[in-house]
């Protein structure tokens, strides 16, 4: 099921025709105090921004404490970057501007519906990894030193604590933990998390790093890992930790 804050009936009702040609289920609402209650229980939301009398920049923050592994769509009739880029530093994980092609539409959301599958399995930490800096433990669990992805549960932990992440930050979190030390353009990234790759909408991205950057930053070891390669895009590093150094001394000293 996925909610509809907006107030324009026309622009509604395009939307909900949308969104049923994609097989999903949609429920409108015209009040702040209902769409909280509803969005405990729901993964996706799409929000206008240009409500009358009302600040919705302020509701995509308020959505995003209430669920913070909620996607949050932002639509608007405005084309100031300006205001995608602070829908997008308060919560918001994508932002459409109208009129938008039918198929470029769905395709976006399309895309935040592949982040909120159902979580069906443990969200516990398996048991970590402390040899190396960088490892798949099995097909459903990623660890970079003390960071610990589980893609099934949609769960991520740090040194084994809990850490909430929207699914738009899981995702981006993920490919760089798939693709360890490799550096990745804004365009890249666009294409492969948010799945196109328009110029305009590179402020997209370094608004989520800067989002997942600042959640990464309970340990200070894990926030460096994520670096910025200055005049080229970002990277995820591995640590070297103190095994692996002891590792590396063994093998110069045997070698020698």
């Amino acid at each position: 099921m996925i909610l509809l804050y907006q107030h324009d009936q026309a622009k509604l009702r395009h939307i909900r025709r949308n969104i049923q040609q994609i097989g999903q289920q949609c429920q409108s609402f015209d009040s702040v105090e209902t769409l909280s209650a509803a969005c405990l229980l729901h993964q996706i939301a799409i929000i206008d921004l240009e409500i009358p009398g009302q600040c919705c920049f302020d509701v995509c923050q308020q959505l995003r404490s209430q669920n913070p592994k909620m996607s949050l769509i932002a639509v608007t009739t405005a084309t100031s970057e300006t205001d995608h880029i602070l829908a997008l530093e308060l919560g918001a994980d994508d932002v459409i501007t109208l009129p938008c092609h039918d198929r470029a539409f769905q395709a976006r959301v399309k895309v935040q519906l592949r982040r909120t599958t159902p979580i069906l399995y443990s969200s516990k930490p398996v048991s970590p990894v402390v040899d190396y800096p960088y490892s798949h433990q099995n097909n459903d669990v990623l660890q970079c030193g003390l960071l610990q992805l589980n893609i099934k549960s949609h769960a991520t932990f740090i040194g084994g604590e809990p850490l909430a992440l929207t699914a738009t930050e899981f995702a981006l979190l993920n490919h760089f933990m798939t693709h360890p030390n490799q550096v990745f353009t804004r365009n890249q990234l666009l294409n492969a998390v948010w799945g196109h790759q328009l110029e305009c909408y590179e402020h997209t991205v370094v608004s989520h790093i800067n989002r997942l950057r600042a959640k990464l930053s309970c340990d200070k070891q894990v926030a460096a890992m994520l670096e910025t390669v200055r005049g080229v895009g970002y990277r995820l590093t591995s640590p070297v930790t103190e095994a692996a150094q002891q590792r590396s001394r063994f093998a110069v000293a045997a070698s020698a």
